[in-house]
């Protein structure tokens, strides 16, 4: 067989598959007459394409010897090869050889019910014919001929001892003995009794074909279709069938025959293994399985691809081009509000898109080895997928940002991301019901996977044991969610947009207003970020994105906990130096309820021996405390989403939640499942609170109290009162000190600490306010500020207002706040 000559079989043999195949031409009667031409057909199709692709396809992957390139490329150009007239013969071949295999195991599995029906119908026919002979029946106009009578008779009784397995040659000298008599006795001069002859002799030959059936007939279609050689090569065909679905999405239907044949490669090495009783059948089986159905996904998955190229047109429109419509609009403006032309060009994508659902949905639900595929499961698994590569892709895109730090940058990214999800959310919504699924489900499970993995990958730099991104629970081998290459330190986009967050409200550029739930730029004093950025964020990221950022903000929080109690435990503690001065000065100050003498040279000495490691412990619980009041306007964002939109979960969670508080013991067994269920929960819906939450339990550092202290007078004098912010800011921009944040990272500190060190660290603070407080009038800036950071820590740590007065007396903290009242 010459290259010329396959190629020029091609188109003929294709033309003469499509007209078998044509509506209501090929049935049981016509397959059970034909067979031997078919068969041939079939096999000719099949030596035909196993040819084009053996001898076009290169070797190995690895390298071909050149004398065999040379030789497939003479081949490939004699034979003019196109990938597409072959994929054409392969789709008219496969549905052919589908039609006959299915009609022949159904002709196979009635058999003998057929052989029984067209039996009786032959001796009752036989003896209806005796009868019209009897001259019983007035009506015809034949004489009365006993002896043809007779003849019937027994030809009647005869055919009904014919066996199924009986040679097929005795029905031929039946259909034989009645053309004989027909023609003798001029049988044919009777209309009825000449047609129910014919019909006769037509049942006689159905029961011989029938006879002729064989069980080795659909072993040997098996042999002559075998595709198993084209496991690899077929791939170079994809190209070509989803060039062919994108334009013909009805051809989905047809490829279903397609993958059907290229199952055959799997018969012969499962009938081996079988025969062997190897316990590997299972296991072979479902592993082949999923790569054939993975090879189905990644032809349809041109459908999707698309679907999406269509919805992206129809997201522009709705975006930059469709004006929304007024409640109350006046007459004249009627035809402008219309854009009929936008609308016509809706109008048409939208029927684009339904066309290609409709091509998907056509093929039916099929065995893919031994996974059972439902189309309309492989479609919502390609928009899946196609959405999650969308949305991953603008996420990565829109939150990456320049190398410096420019303050009006995230607000201005956050405002594109939330214009790119809004309209790509609206658009998906409109065409879901074009689509057959629930839009909105598969946009929430799909978004909170694609945030819950990046959130999960960033918290990897935490963690001892990561969790690599093929062995995550938010992780799918059939919906795979893309992970793009770093842009900088960060892992993905959730930790560039903390990174941007906590450089937006930078402790030591920014100062936060608790009254505003602002935060200000210290020397512009222009307003940086306020309550509504947690909305701005989940305007682009929703819900999901909000729990995802505040889970990355608890772990950073939990680091920055360990790094505080490292530098207190080791910087300081374990320096001589500083160990000295710190035992000097607990050893000279006098009992708690008592007064320091002179507090000035008391603490500054110890003060300045430790000013290098207290200057990075301020920094270290300032970017604390900025994340925990980041955390805090994040769950204020969410319990207010919460109880708006889903009043009875919040609800209900908040029941619960008290419910489980009220028990003595929390650390019992029987509460830890309903703990670990309950957590997600309460992030979610924002009602559980960053500033108590106890991240670790460490044991106390020595004289922790007292560094803290010394933490607290150092800093008191760069911070002063401004009446108009109604709180404290720093004296000098260049010693920058968030009050705000330094008591917010203080107060989550001293909740992973026993309360004994709240304690002696609020008696030592409220000995040293009232000695400073003891001199000649008026009060000194320093105690008024010392004064103002307990009252501000107390608060944080949500303790009762005696535990301050039973430090600090009640008139002097009247005194501080009139002074800084001006009353």
């Amino acid at each position: 067989m010459t290259a010329g000559q396959d190629t020029s079989d091609i188109p003929e043999l294709t033309a003469e598959c499509e007209r078998w195949l044509q509506e209501g031409l090929l049935t049981a009667d016509l397959l059970l007459g034909s067979w031997d031409k078919l068969l041939a057909l079939i096999r000719q199709c099949n030596v035909t394409m196993r040819w084009m692709l053996l001898h076009t396809s290169q070797l190995n992957s690895g390298g071909e010897p050149k004398r065999a390139r040379q030789y497939r490329e003479l081949v490939v150009s004699e034979s003019h090869f196109e990938a597409d007239t072959l994929f054409r013969l392969l789709l008219s071949a496969s549905q052919l050889e589908l039609a006959c295999r299915q009609l022949l195991k159904q002709l196979l599995t009635d058999r003998e019910k057929i052989w029984q029906e067209e039996q009786e119908s032959v001796v009752a026919g036989l003896k209806q014919i005796a009868t019209v002979f009897s001259g019983n029946q007035a009506l015809t106009k034949l004489p009365k001929n006993e002896r043809l009578e007779q003849w019937f008779v027994r030809l009647a009784d005869q055919v009904a001892t014919i066996s199924l397995t009986t040679e097929s040659r005795k029905l031929l000298q039946v259909m034989k003995a009645l053309n004989d008599v027909q023609a003798f006795h001029r049988l044919e001069s009777d209309a009825a009794v000449s047609q129910h002859l014919g019909q006769l002799r037509q049942s006689l030959r159905r029961m011989a074909l029938v006879a002729a059936l064989r069980d080795d007939m659909l072993a040997t279609l098996a042999g002559v279709t075998d595709f198993s050689y084209a496991w690899l090569l077929v791939d170079r065909l994809t190209a070509s069938m989803q060039r062919s679905i994108r334009q013909q999405p009805a051809l989905v239907a047809k490829l279903r025959a397609t993958f059907l044949k290229l199952c055959s490669a799997l018969d012969l090495p499962l009938l081996r293994i079988n025969q062997a009783q190897s316990q590997d059948l299972a296991s072979v089986s479902q592993h082949y399985s999923a790569e054939l159905v993975s090879y189905l996904r990644k032809v349809i998955q041109i459908i999707p691809e698309t679907m999406f190229g269509l919805l992206d047109q129809i997201i522009t429109i709705q975006t930059d081009q469709l004006q929304q419509t007024p409640t109350r609009l006046d007459k004249d403006k009627l035809k402008e509000y219309a854009q009929l032309d936008q609308r016509l060009e809706m109008a048409r994508l939208t029927h684009a898109v339904s066309v290609l659902t409709d091509g998907i949905l056509a093929m039916k639900t099929t065995l893919v080895g031994v996974i059972r595929l439902d189309p309309a499961r492989l479609l919502e698994d390609g928009i899946r997928k196609q959405l999650v590569h969308q949305m991953a892709d603008t996420l990565h895109r829109t939150l990456t940002f320049s190398a410096k730090h420019k303050s009006g940058e995230l607000p201005t990214k956050l405002r594109e991301l939330r214009r790119r999800m809004d309209g790509f959310r609206r658009s998906f919504e409109y065409i879901q019901d074009y689509l057959h699924l629930n839009g909105l489900r598969v946009w929430q499970e799909e978004f909170t996977r694609v945030v819950n993995l990046n959130v999960e990958q960033e918290c990897n730099s935490f963690l001892q044991s990561q969790v690599h991104e093929r062995d995550s629970a938010y992780q799918s081998r059939t919906v795979p969610i893309p992970l793009y290459p770093p842009t900088d330190k960060s892992r993905t986009f959730v930790g560039r947009l903390a990174n941007q967050l906590l450089l937006l409200t930078d402790p030591r550029t920014t100062v936060y207003l608790a009254p505003l739930s602002a935060w200000y730029c210290l020397r512009s004093h222009e307003q940086v970020a306020d309550g509504r950025l947690p909305g701005l964020l989940a305007g682009g990221l929703g819900v999901a994105g909000l729990a995802g950022l505040d889970r990355l903000l608890a772990f950073m929080a939990v680091t920055t906990i360990q790094s505080i109690l490292t530098t207190i435990s080791a910087d300081i503690c374990k320096d001589r130096a500083c160990l000295e001065a710190l035992t000097s000065l607990e050893s000279s100050l006098p009992p708690a309820d008592g007064l320091v003498a002179n507090p000035s040279r008391a603490y500054t000495p110890a003060a300045g021996r430790l000013q290098r490691p207290l200057y990075s412990l301020l920094d270290q619980l300032s970017r604390l405390g900025q994340l925990t009041l980041l955390r805090e306007a994040i769950a204020a964002h969410l319990a207010a989403e919460a109880a708006f939109e889903s009043r009875q979960l919040a609800a209900a969670v908040e029941a619960l939640n008290a419910a489980v508080l009220t028990e003595p013991d929390l650390t019992s067994d029987r509460l830890s499942p309903l703990l670990g269920l309950l957590t997600p929960y309460l992030d979610w819906t924002g009602l559980s609170d960053p500033a108590a939450r106890v991240y670790l339990t460490a044991r106390p550092p020595e004289h922790a109290d007292t560094v803290l202290l010394l933490l607290l007078i150092s800093n008191a004098p760069k911070l002063t009162y401004v009446k108009s912010l109604g709180g404290l800011s720093c004296l000098k921009v260049s010693e920058p000190v968030d009050a705000a944040a330094l008591t917010a990272g203080l107060a989550v500190l001293l909740g992973q600490l026993p309360d004994s060190v709240t304690d002696r660290l609020l008696a030592r603070a409220g000995q040293a306010a009232r000695s400073q407080a003891a001199g000649a009038p008026p009060l000194p800036a320093e105690c008024c500020v010392l004064l103002a950071l307990l009252e501000l820590l107390v608060e944080r740590r949500r303790l009762p207002d005696g535990r301050l007065t039973e430090h600090v007396p009640l008139p002097l903290l009247q005194l501080y706040r009139s002074v800084w009242n001006g009353d």
